[in-house]
């Protein structure tokens, strides 16, 4: 088994970031795999909580071309983790960081211990699809043919 080093980035990330490390753009455009970029719908399935996250992340990553029809699952991934990562963080809340167990011993709520475990599933999540503060932080939109229109216009007057 060897290893390679860091797993490569997606390209449409590698774009938005300004192609730091000036990788020939064209040749790995015409290699890559092009899933269709059309966000799949919101599995009826997701509790409430999920849905919401779905539905205020899924447009975004959509409209950035960071999400296809492939990605589903790890979005799902994603929306679940929210879910319950909210969900014992209200239990916490509700039950304070230390509990008693039934012989009146004071210990660290599980809750705690769930929370943090859904907490960092997010987090490389989040990476994968460029959705943390540092990966935001690098990004940059390529400009568009509307952006150079709208550039000579501005000239123009």
């Amino acid at each position: 088994m060897t290893i390679r080093g860091r797993k490569p980035r997606p390209l449409a990330l590698h774009i938005i970031n300004g192609n730091p490390s000036k990788l020939n753009i064209e040749k790995k455009l015409a290699n890559e795999i092009k899933p269709k970029p059309i966000a799949p719908k919101c599995p009826k399935w997701l509790n409430e909580e999920a849905k919401k996250e779905w539905n205020r992340v899924a447009p975004e990553l959509k409209r950035l071309g960071l999400l296809t029809v492939l990605d589903r699952a790890a979005l799902e991934m994603y929306c679940v983790c929210y879910s319950r990562f909210l969900d014992a963080e209200q239990k916490i809340k509700e039950t304070g960081l230390i509990v008693k167990d039934r012989r009146g011993s004071v210990k660290k709520n599980p809750y705690v211990t769930i929370a943090s475990s859904y907490s960092k599933l997010l987090i490389s999540i989040c990476v994968e699809f460029g959705m943390t503060p540092s990966s935001r932080g690098r990004m940059q939109l390529p400009s568009g043919p509307d952006d150079d229109d709208n550039m000579e216009r501005l000239l123009d007057q």
